[in-house]
């Protein structure tokens, strides 16, 4: 299951959430339901272990004042953040299990003009680039369904 928070204006003033699962290309929708297409991003993707909403709430605060702001190399690319969340029901307290996993996926691109090269410092081994044509639960760009 998935988590979609969509800000096209990124205005940062309000924003749209949905609720989503995966959906082929071209599905029709089930009375109730919407389909929606994300465009097509490189995603910086941050691994989540333990118990929402703490956990992710944290991961999402360190990419938003750590990661991005020492960044050289890529900047937030749109205004779309995907929260990936595992099946709870594989973990003992379901989300409050400390080992449930999630993850969150920003847009991200090369900056213009890169600064001076050099690994940031801090938290960034956690992460990785992933071009969206190569996630398993998406192709060419994230097809969903949401209530």
């Amino acid at each position: 299951t998935y988590g979609v928070n969509i800000d096209e204006s990124m205005g940062q003033e309000t924003f749209e959430y949905l609720i989503a699962d995966p959906c082929d290309p071209g599905c029709e929708a089930p009375d109730g339901f919407v389909v929606r297409t994300i465009p097509a991003f490189t995603w910086a993707v941050f691994p989540c272990k333990g118990a929402l909403p703490v956990a992710l709430q944290d991961v999402n605060t360190r990419i938003f004042t750590e990661w991005l702001p020492a960044m050289k190399d890529y900047e937030f690319a749109a205004g779309y953040c995907v929260e990936y969340y595992d099946n709870p029901t594989k973990y003992a307290k379901g989300t409050m299990d400390e080992n449930y996993y999630s993850e969150v996926w920003i847009p991200v691109r090369k900056k213009k003009s890169p600064r001076a090269p050099g690994r940031p410092q801090g938290w960034f081994g956690d992460f990785f680039l992933s071009r969206a044509k190569k996630r398993a639960c998406v192709s060419r760009e994230i097809h969903i369904r949401m209530v």
